[in-house]
């Protein structure tokens, strides 16, 4: 174990967390996409790819690259809901890059996506 790794630099994500849980906007997202992806090998789900995405750029972490760092990180693990010792890692960049840029590419969003 790393000496140093319940600490975080990004407490402010809880904030962000609870906005993005009264708003729905990860789930609101996902629920616009199609996930043709093989549910037995899908370890992240599009609403928790899409929720720490939206943290971490919240938190100024633009580059998919911050993701290798960020999805240990305690307090992004504990903004989309795991326990940050002991639950399943986010994301890793490689997996945010195929999101980004999926093969074969995702359908295009409909010019309005309304969510109940």
């Amino acid at each position: 174990m790393r000496p140093f790794r319940r600490l975080s630099s990004d407490g402010g994500v809880l904030v962000l967390r609870e906005i993005e849980k009264r708003l729905g906007l990860a789930t609101c997202l996902a629920s616009c996409l199609t996930d043709a992806r093989n549910p037995a090998s899908t370890t992240h789900s599009y609403a928790d790819m899409i929720g720490a995405r939206i943290f971490a750029i919240s938190c100024g972490y633009e580059d998919c690259d911050d993701l290798d760092v960020l999805h240990s990180d305690p307090a992004f693990k504990l903004a989309c809901g795991r326990l940050p010792e002991t639950g399943r890692d986010l994301m890793s960049q490689v997996a945010a890059r195929a999101f980004a840029a999926p093969t074969p590419p995702l359908a295009p969003l409909p010019l309005l996506c309304t969510c109940a």
